[in-house]
């Protein structure tokens, strides 16, 4: 087994996002309490927002056509246009936030640009997503940048087929286990989970026991290129096994 392709998540892996999420659906939480007593509206903007997934999608615009749909429902239909723009620049304001690269990213992307095949792999909003990965400055970098709705198994099977690579060559490098681990480690990849300071319940998963020795936990990026380096140095390729040598 030779590793030729590092693939990595956007959000909250190369940068951050969830903090911003987490202020707007706050923001929304505050604001509808200035309208009347709705001590639930997180909870119920967390289950709205999973529900409406299959028709909006991932991201802060779907999030904020969530927001004001719930705002109509929660108020009776009472709310007024001047609360429902409210509503519309927290989304507003969530979905213009600054792309800041999380700690060693750059110098890791750096570093590991001429000598592997790298993709992004990021879900979401397509002008969004596009928007922070030009602001990242991180797009030179890569050999293919992939933006999808979803991150399951025939996606990332489409993916590596798009490339010609084998998905044994692979590494998967992400903060959730949902979208970034599980699928890739069920087509033979390898995967490594960078886990994020805060993380949303819907992206939890379970690793199935078969595909643990193909996924490890590193606390930051900047522990990866020498796991890689270390890694190729086996016969095998496999990082658990070169974690554990380390």
């Amino acid at each position: 087994m030779t590793i030729t392709t590092i693939a990595f998540d956007g959000d909250d892996t190369l940068w951050h996002h969830d903090n911003y999420f987490r202020e707007a659906t706050q923001e929304f939480h505050n604001y509808m309490n200035t309208l009347g007593s709705f001590p639930d509206a997180l909870t119920q903007l967390d289950a709205k927002h999973i529900q409406d997934i299959a028709q909006w999608g991932y991201g802060v615009m779907g999030l904020t056509l969530s927001m004001i749909e719930l705002s109509v429902q929660m108020t009776g239909g009472k709310i007024t246009g001047d609360q429902i723009q409210v509503i519309f620049d927290i989304g507003r304001k969530a979905h213009q936030h600054p792309v800041i690269l999380l700690d060693h990213v750059a110098e890791t992307i750096g570093a590991l640009h001429d000598r592997y095949q790298l993709l992004l792999i990021t879900k979401g909003d397509l002008i969004a997503q596009e928007m922070k990965v030009h602001k990242s400055g991180l797009a030179e970098f890569f050999d293919g940048i992939e933006i999808v709705s979803e991150k399951d198994v025939p996606t990332y099977e489409h993916i590596f087929e798009l490339y010609r690579v084998d998905p044994t060559e692979v590494v998967m490098i992400g903060n959730t286990l949902r979208s970034d681990i599980i699928p890739p480690l069920k087509l033979g990849a390898q995967a490594v989970h960078i886990p994020y300071h805060t993380s949303w319940h819907f992206e939890q998963g379970e690793v199935a026991e078969a595909d643990r020795g193909n996924f490890i936990i590193l606390p930051s990026m900047k522990d990866l290129p020498e796991l890689l380096e270390k890694a190729a140095l086996r016969d095998d390729a496999n990082l658990s096994l070169a974690l554990q040598a380390a």
